[in-house]
């Protein structure tokens, strides 16, 4: 997934750097997305720092580093396994 994602971010800044010359055509100009650009740039990160810290923790700490991720998600869960078994 991130490597389409790259691309992407690759696409958004050739348009970024693309020089609209009027003289040449009388389409629209080329415009980067920088909203796009930005969630873009967003989500590589998180996935850039949660593979560091994930092999940070697990070689720390073992498998004991994914407890505080599976709390979370279990939690997550839980809330509609509820509404299932009650409904």
């Amino acid at each position: 997934h991130v490597t389409g994602i790259i691309t992407d971010i690759g696409i958004e800044l050739g348009k970024l750097l693309y020089w609209n010359d009027p003289r040449l055509t009388t389409e629209r100009p080329v415009r980067a997305n920088r909203g796009r650009l930005k969630l873009l740039g967003v989500l590589v990160s998180a996935f850039f720092i949660g593979g560091t810290g994930g092999a940070l923790g697990f070689a720390r700490l073992g498998y004991a580093a994914c407890l505080p991720l599976a709390l979370v998600l279990a939690l997550l869960a839980a809330a509609p396994l509820l509404q299932d078994l009650v409904a």
